[in-house]
């Protein structure tokens, strides 16, 4: 590993990739126990925090060792295409979907609890976004919604992994292929490394953007061999993105610093680089990705070490004494073995998520609301078609809040979130009771 990554990487020992040290997570879990930890000393830490920097949301670091001559290996029974954004593979599985269902301004529908780059990417793609609603209390598309939508030029339907979960699979797949829609797997939030990293659709999108599992840079469109004509025409279409092994290397340096915590607190208060804001940007410059880059990514891959897993389940344990505070990581389908790229939660209310936010921002610790608000309501984003009243997306984009969950958290910032949520949590009784 380069000097940086070892320097502020998380303490714990490498694992087999894709697995995960139970007994390192428990060992882990009892030493963040927030019970045990006074005021006194966690406010000790809280000082700590604030004078070191800022505890990145997301994000892993990138081991950059040279690399090796090993290549990942992909899913059986998928090709790999890779491109310069995971916006990029969704835009070109949307533009195989539209070529395959002919000219008329095919409809692609999207969860009304999303990221605005999938408009991007299906506006490119030549296609209509038509927004539905999602299950309650989760981000998943809503399949009775999707059965709903008129009957016609429904070409797809777009199914996006959240923060690492796989989305329920059998209703929706069920209901795309009584319409003839197809079903394209947004697995951008997930970690192909994990090995409960499973993809089932034709249509497979990931990306390595920066905040995402693996943050090598890119994005791959996984595909099956019967759509490899309708792929690689839109694909060949595309310019090479202009881009060398060493520069690559230098951006992954300059990644890594900004995810420390001084890095990060540095780049956090740079007004330009709006980091962390949630914005619609229309796809502008798709590229697809030179071989050595490809190599440089893909030995990346191969060697790539899951080191999150005792960090994961310390915040379980927490919140399982975290009262109000509704952790849904279980009830959204993790099985406590697949990576999170973040730590979901649900507060009771938005004024409750809004404080808890805010208190956690006070102590060095960026725990962030993700998207905020419903997709079609995000800044900058186009006028949508929306079908019916996103009651449910928005009232998980009022109440969610995710918590850092990444490799370089230790016990005591797990501490601080326990002795904050649950110190906000009586405040706020607190004053309800006063003003009733």
């Amino acid at each position: 590993m380069g000097s940086i990554f070892e320097q502020i990487r998380f303490r714990s020992r490498t694992v087999p990739r894709g697995r995960h040290d139970a007994a390192a997570g428990m060992r882990l879990a009892r030493r963040a126990e927030p019970s045990p930890v006074s005021e006194p000393h966690a406010q000790q830490g809280w000082s700590r925090h604030m004078r070191l920097g800022m505890l990145r949301p997301v994000g892993e670091l990138v081991p950059l060792n040279g690399g090796t001559s090993t290549r990942f290996s992909w899913p059986a029974g998928y090709e790999a295409c890779w491109v310069n954004s995971g916006t990029t593979a969704l835009a070109l599985a949307v533009r195989a979907v539209a070529a395959r269902h002919g000219p008329g301004g095919p409809r692609v529908a999207i969860p009304g609890y999303t990221c605005p780059d999938l408009v991007a990417a299906i506006l490119w793609g030549g296609a209509r976004p038509i927004v539905v609603d999602t299950l309650s209390n989760s981000p998943w598309v809503d399949p009775a919604a999707v059965a709903a939508l008129p009957q016609g030029d429904l070409a797809g339907v777009v199914s996006p992994h959240f923060l690492g979960i796989a989305p329920p699979r059998d209703a929706l797949s069920r209901t795309c292929a009584q319409r003839g829609s197809v079903l394209i797997e947004d697995a951008a939030q997930s970690n192909v490394c994990s090995k409960d990293f499973s993809p089932s659709a034709d249509l497979v999108v990931l990306s390595f953007g920066r905040g995402k599992p693996i943050p090598v840079g890119g994005g791959v469109l996984l595909y099956r061999s019967h759509w490899s004509v309708e792929v690689n025409a839109a694909a060949s279409a595309l310019p090479l993105e202009s881009a060398s092994t060493a520069h690559w290397t230098f951006r992954m340096m300059l990644q890594n610093l900004a995810m420390t915590r001084a890095g990060y607190a540095l780049v956090r208060s740079l007004p330009r680089l709006a980091v962390g804001q949630t914005r619609f940007k229309p796809l502008r410059s798709p590229a697809r990705t030179p071989a050595t880059i490809v190599a440089r990514r893909e030995s990346t891959l191969a060697q790539w070490r899951i080191m999150s897993g005792p960090v994961q389940q310390a915040i379980h344990l927490m919140l399982s004494r975290a009262d109000s505070l509704q952790d849904i990581a279980g009830e959204l389908g993790w099985d406590g073995s697949a990576p999170l790229l973040r730590y979901p939660v649900l507060a009771e209310t938005a004024e409750q998520r809004d404080h808890l936010l805010d208190a956690l921002h006070q102590v060095g610790i960026e725990a962030t609301a993700f998207y905020g608000v419903t997709v079609d309501k995000t800044r900058d984003t186009p006028s949508l078609e929306v079908a019916g009243t996103l009651a449910n997306a928005s009232r998980f984009a009022a109440r969610l809040l995710t918590l850092p969950a990444h490799a370089s958290v230790t016990d005591r910032d797990i501490a601080t979130m326990g002795v904050v949520a649950s110190k906000a949590v009586s405040r706020r009784r607190q004053v309800s009771l006063e003003t009733n």
